[in-house]
């Protein structure tokens, strides 16, 4: 979605700091959807995702943050406060990540033909989550903020990668619930990867 230049900000200074386990959920539903304070009680997140306020409002409270909290559109601020904002995301940090979780999903698609279809499905199932969670936890920052081509591109890999995973679950299933041969795609282990 297109940014505007508005915000969504949340008011949190009614929220109750004594029930910490309570507070860690709130505090976790904003870093989860990408808000990062700008003041003490005061959260903030680009105003560019689907839905608007109003959706993510919603999501919020789904993910626990306390109903005390403020959830608004702020359409500008202050030059000051301009200059800060854009800087509570390291912009350099998700950019490097970008770049290294690719190039992770790509050495292990390339190493995986290599390894016995068991080998692989555990590595494809660690990397595979790893990177998940790294897409999930990402703050989606407008282009205006931070590059997305290579966000961009790293979704785009793990949708490959994910393909890799499918195929080696439909032979791992073949093999050990259809007691079917696997598909001999290896030279000398004819329990391979499927490349196909």
């Amino acid at each position: 979605m297109e940014w505007s230049g508005a915000w969504i900000a949340s008011y949190t200074g009614d929220v109750s700091r004594t029930d910490r386990k309570r507070l860690r959920r709130h505090e976790g539903a904003l870093r989860l959807r990408g808000f990062r304070p700008l003041r003490q009680d005061l959260w903030i997140r680009p105003d560019n995702l689907r839905g608007g306020v109003q959706v993510v409002a919603a999501d919020l409270v789904a993910l626990g943050l306390a109903k005390e909290s403020i959830v608004f559109v702020a359409s500008s601020f202050g030059a000051a406060e301009d200059t800060v904002t854009r800087a509570l995301w390291d912009s350099a940090s998700l950019l490097e990540g970008y770049s290294r979780l690719t190039e992770e999903l790509k050495r292990s698609e390339e190493r995986a033909s290599s390894l016995s279809i068991d080998q692989a499905m555990v590595e494809t199932l660690s990397i595979g989550r790893y990177v998940i969670r790294h897409i999930l936890l990402d703050p989606l920052l407008p282009e205006a903020l931070l590059a997305t081509d290579d966000r961009y591109r790293l979704i785009e890999q793990m949708r490959q990668y994910d393909r890799l995973g499918q195929r080696l679950w439909q032979a791992f299933l073949a093999r050990y619930v259809n007691n079917e041969r696997t598909p001999d795609v290896g030279s000398h282990d004819r329990r391979r990867v499927p490349t196909h």
